[in-house]
């Protein structure tokens, strides 16, 4: 699987612009990027940085404020480097995490190229944003120097951190007092390089949220992702395009071949030239999405003893939590007793025969934010795609934080706000009646997690895309998903006129290949239960730990 969260800050900035009053669509769409999927055109690195630099080019000529950079803010510092941003906070002070910065880059953003030299008392980083056809201009620089420092000040909470010193390879501004303002240091104009200077005094600082537990499991999972993204064989190329592609039937093959400027005969005998085809290929991606949430829980290590799979269902993940931790009690959760009574008895293995009394499988009818559990009794939550249907999530964050145990893990799955869009659009053509659920965006989720008491939060995202031939069979499988649970939804059957009113305007969003496409944004997030830092009473705990043998 490919990790990028290029798209992402492409969404945090139209949002940043948008509070500051800016036409977003109209500026987007005159630089390129109202269509583009920045994760899906990664490949052609120069084409995309370009659209970049054309946007902050218009930005500063609507506004006529050179100095933009500066002001586009985001309300999420970590938002833009996705997990690598949770990596920094588990990181135990800033050099670590400013080492892990630069060196899974390329997996935030392929258009930045980063480095980091170490002088004497002093450390430098140094930024290169990749150049096409178009010059980029310094408000991206300044953009992204903004971002950086906000990050590093976030992650280590001290707000008046500041470099010593700042090199721009521009000319000397009008003003350059503001840039100074800014960083807070003497800033060097006509310097060979773009870079940010700090003493190795301040990135030796303790981060506060040092996680080593976290920090490992997530590094194993970048490292993996940077492996797969270095490689450099065609069938990977193929592979990379089709988790953000992937479709059904003959028609993603032309689609595949037209995005790598070949015909689909040369793809299908360069792939069978390193012994595949391209539905192998397909068949592979399909079944690597469906592991993804069993890939993050591999990485963190874990033996708990007692599990619960909250919301369920008819218990499909249940054989692989039994299969994965052998030992632990299963507790099988869901607010629907019909689908509790379709789960299969669990299979017999060797554990339920030597501890019969701890392995095992039971099943409870509750709400997922109201268990009927003893606090602090679990130590691991697993929920997947269920949390969606609760209408307070965060009531549910909060008692899942109750039942678990100190160090205890919750990892779940949901979808994200750009699920199910087509339909919600057309269905706005009939009325202003919600038909689809309010999906929650990932960064709220993460702010959630952190209000109702858990640490370093990761969320991660990825969009996956399903295509129809006809409105009929895409408006079936969305019935398959379930019901529309919303006190607001609308009472009553819709005519047949309305009917078809909506499936007109369904099938007004066909694409060039004459398909309808159906989009699911899925957000993954895990976070543990942290050990307290005061008593009841309020009074500080302070732990003290042995120091490691060198």
């Amino acid at each position: 699987m490919k990790y990028s969260s290029a798209t992402d800050v492409v969404r945090r900035i139209k949002v940043c612009l948008a509070m500051d009053g800016f036409d977003v669509e109209r500026l987007f769409h005159q630089a390129g990027l109202d269509q583009i999927d920045v994760d899906e055109d990664s490949h052609d690195i120069q084409a995309v940085s370009d659209k970049f630099s054309l946007l902050w080019e218009k930005l500063a000529e609507v506004s006529g404020d050179d100095l933009l950079g500066f002001r586009v803010t985001s309300p999420h510092p970590l938002s833009w480097l996705g997990v690598l941003g949770h990596v920094m906070l588990a990181s135990p002070n800033l050099k670590t995490a400013a080492d892990s910065l630069l060196r899974y880059m390329p997996l935030v953003t392929p258009t930045v190229r980063a480095s980091i030299e170490h002088d004497g008392d002093r450390t430098l980083i140094a930024l290169h944003l990749v150049g096409g056809k178009r010059a980029v201009p310094h408000q991206r620089y300044d953009f992204t120097w903004s971002m950086l420092l906000s990050t590093m000040r976030f992650v280590v909470q001290q707000p008046e951190l500041h470099p010593v010193a700042m090199e721009y390879a521009f000319p000397v501004p009008p003003e350059s007092r503001p840039y100074e303002e800014r960083f807070g240091c003497p800033v060097r104009f006509n310097a060979t390089r773009n870079a940010m200077i700090f003493s190795n005094r301040d990135l030796l600082t303790p981060i506060p949220t040092c996680n080593p537990l976290a920090a490992e499991g997530l590094l194993r999972l970048l490292e993996d992702r940077l492996a797969q993204a270095r490689r450099t064989t065609f069938t990977s190329k193929v592979q990379n395009l089709l988790v953000s592609m992937i479709d059904q039937g003959g028609a993603l093959r032309e689609q595949v071949a037209r995005r790598l400027l070949i015909s689909e005969r040369t793809l299908q005998r360069r792939l069978a030239d390193e012994g595949t085809d391209f539905s192998t290929l397909v068949d592979e991606v399909r079944r690597e999405i469906a592991q993804r949430m069993h890939e993050r829980l591999q990485v963190i290590k874990i033996v708990p003893r007692h599990v619960l799979d909250a919301g369920c269902g008819s218990g499909a993940d249940l054989p692989t939590l039994q299969e994965r931790f052998p030992a632990a009690h299963l507790l099988a959760l869901d607010g629907s007793e019909p689908m509790l009574q379709s789960i299969p008895a669990p299979r017999k293995t060797l554990f339920d025969k030597l501890l019969p009394s701890k392995a095992g499988l039971d099943k409870l009818c509750a709400d997922l934010g109201n268990l009927p559990l003893a606090q602090n009794s679990l130590d691991l939550i697993w929920s997947n795609l269920a949390l969606h249907w609760h209408p307070q999530p965060d009531r549910v964050f909060a008692e899942w934080r109750r039942v678990l145990r100190v160090e205890g893990l919750l990892m779940f799955s949901t979808f994200g706000p750009d699920t199910l869009r087509e339909v919600a659009a057309a269905f706005g053509e009939l009325d202003g009646t919600p038909h689809t659920l309010p999906f929650v965006d990932m960064h709220d989720f993460g702010d959630q997690l952190v209000e109702a008491g858990f640490s370093t939060p990761v969320m991660d995202m990825e969009k996956l895309t399903v295509t129809y031939d006809s409105s009929q069979a895409l408006l079936q499988d969305v019935q398959a998903l379930g019901g529309n649970p919303l006190a607001t939804r609308r009472r009553g059957l819709i005519g047949k006129d309305a009917w078809k009113k909506m499936e007109h305007a369904l099938d007004n969003q066909r694409r060039p290949d004459g398909k309808l496409h159906l989009t699911f944004e899925i957000v993954y997030g895990h976070a543990f239960r942290p050990a307290p830092r005061t008593t009841a009473s309020g009074e500080a705990i302070i732990r003290f730990q042995p120091r490691k043998p060198q």
